[in-house]
């Protein structure tokens, strides 16, 4: 089953640099990653410090196989210095 995750950060506008270079860190590994299908990432136009990213896996245990990766706890690790909130995740299925 299709499964996709909706992750919302907000960057440090002093930070966006970082912020980009980190994202394209994560792109680069998660697309080597079992079960990634997609993803894609956007910014708000009301405030582009507010970033949307989409990710498209074939199941729930390989997304979750990711998400408690070491390499994955470690990009975790580094946005966290550059984002000004915590980052929000939802998981979600088709009907």
């Amino acid at each position: 089953m299709i499964v996709k995750i909706f992750i919302q950060s907000k960057s440090d506008p002093a930070k966006e640099k970082e912020f980009k270079q980190l994202l394209q860190e994560l792109r680069t590994k998660v697309m080597q990653t079992e079960g990634f299908i997609s993803g894609e990432t956007m910014h708000s136009i009301e405030d582009p410090s507010v970033h949307l990213t989409i990710g498209a896996w074939n199941s729930i245990a390989n997304l979750n196989n990711w998400l408690n990766s070491p390499e994955s706890k470690a990009i975790q690790d580094k946005f966290s210095q550059v984002l000004t909130e915590p980052v929000k995740m939802t998981i979600y299925h088709h009907e």
